[in-house]
């Protein structure tokens, strides 16, 4: 089956059947997830066959597969498998990091007041005078990624388990890592977020 076929393709009721089970079983998962009330229209279209920027179902000759239409109608195939596991994990991850890239973004402006600017001390012997230059600073209290990376491992851990996620944190702490010569951020599991060293 091409690309297109696929895109295009029509599930027989057997397959509907199969479908069905797997995206009720994603929806309940996702009613554990924090803040999902916000997103349950978006949660649902995710798992719609048919939408205008993808084609999500199951076929019994190539499985379970989400296949978006890219820009100028190429199409893309981001996941592809006869395993439900692998798929449920797959959409899984894909619905908790738009989530958690929304709800960073929904809280920036507030967050962003704690970022730290460049500062001149011009106190010459009066305390606490600062000239704030406006330019922003690398902040690692304040790295955006932090906020929806935890998300996704918080909401991934308490459905797939520890072992499932380890090698999620393993990749995303390095990316935390990835300007600093020494690690300067680690996971703490205990508190299921990332913590500077």
């Amino acid at each position: 089956m091409t690309d297109r076929e696929l895109y295009r393709y029509e599930m027989n009721q057997e397959e509907l059947i199969t479908w069905n089970a797997v995206r009720r079983r994603i929806l309940s998962d996702c009613k554990t997830l924090p803040c999902r009330e916000e997103f349950e229209e978006w949660i649902v279209l995710q798992l719609k066959e048919k939408n205008w920027e993808h084609a999500v179902g199951y076929s019994n000759e190539v499985g379970y597969y989400f296949i978006e239409a890219g820009e100028r109608s190429a199409l893309v195939i981001h996941c592809q498998t006869l395993e439900e596991e692998e798929f449920r994990w797959f959409m899984l991850k894909r619905i908790t990091k738009h989530i958690g890239q929304r709800l960073e973004l929904k809280h920036r402006e507030t967050e962003a007041k704690k970022w730290r600017y460049v500062t001149d001390d011009l106190s010459a012997g009066c305390p606490m005078i600062w000239k704030e230059n406006r330019n922003w600073i690398y902040d690692t209290r304040e790295d955006t990624r932090k906020y929806w990376f935890e998300y996704m491992l918080q909401s991934l851990n308490a459905i797939f388990g520890k072992e499932r996620v380890e090698p999620m944190v393993a990749e995303y702490t390095d990316a935390m890592n990835l300007w600093f010569e020494e690690a300067h951020w680690r996971f703490d599991w205990a508190r299921m977020e990332f913590v500077e060293n």
